[in-house]
């Protein structure tokens, strides 16, 4: 167990230390090089809004608005109330040169699965989960009233429950959600999955498109205006 820690401990610091450097090159505007930095963190399997929001930001300087854009929602998928996050992206989307409005979603799945994160209601069932403990330790300390004890444990328990189901079905809906973002400059979609068939239409990077259907090097993809064809995947990348 101390070797893990002490394993963990070194790739935390390290992980810092590429960060630090990554925002210390942007900060120069050094953006090529800053990027470098982010995208080796991310290769490494490092996960965070912080990361993916410098990512984005490092695309966005170097005139990569699609990558930029996916950056960003990838970032507010961890952290969706975070206020430069969203700024970015709606800055972003008005230079988008496909507008069809944005995608769909109900305002119960906006309530539950856009105000936390899987992160947040994770923490949120462990507190309570520690304030039960609490107060079942209390008992062997003080001559709390039990009634009231017991009611805030009863209470604590059923909040920790509820944070935990809430933290399983935001990670649920989240792993089955099927956005993605053109990130090529020009992407011709297609009524079939093959380079000869009609086009069906044309977009640009930046767009938000739902992923319906994958299909050897194809994705099946809708965009938010309601139109449906064939995209090339090596055009678009999965949020």
């Amino acid at each position: 167990m101390v070797f893990i820690v002490f394993v963990s401990f070194l790739k935390g610091f390290s992980n810092d230390e590429l960060f630090k450097k990554g925002v210390d090159l942007y900060k120069n505007q050094n953006y090529p090089e800053a990027l470098i930095y982010f995208d080796s963190l991310r290769k490494l399997g490092f996960v965070s809004a912080e990361l993916f929001y410098n990512l984005g930001n490092c695309y966005y300087k170097q005139n990569e608005l699609g990558k930029a854009i996916l950056h960003y929602e990838k970032a507010k998928k961890i952290n969706p109330k975070d206020e430069d996050i969203i700024h970015n992206i709606n800055f972003c989307n008005r230079l988008v040169r496909d507008k069809a409005g944005a995608t769909h979603e109900s305002p119960l799945n906006r309530l539950i699965f856009g105000t936390f994160s899987s992160n947040n209601y994770s923490i949120l069932a462990l507190i309570f989960s520690l304030i039960a403990s609490f107060f079942v330790l209390m008992n062997l300390f003080t001559l709390i009233n039990p009634k009231i004890r017991i009611t805030l444990i009863v209470l604590s328990i059923i909040c920790s429950i509820a944070f935990l189901s809430l933290a399983y079905f935001t990670n649920n809906y989240q792993s089955k959600e099927k956005y993605a973002i053109i990130i090529s400059p020009k992407v011709t979609i297609y009524v079939e999955p093959k380079e000869n068939s009609k086009t069906s239409f044309i977009l640009h990077e930046g767009s938000k498109i739902e992923i319906l259907e994958v299909l050897d090097n194809w994705k099946k993809i809708k965009f938010a205006n309601g139109k449906v064809g064939w995209a090339q995947a090596s055009n678009v990348e999965i949020i």
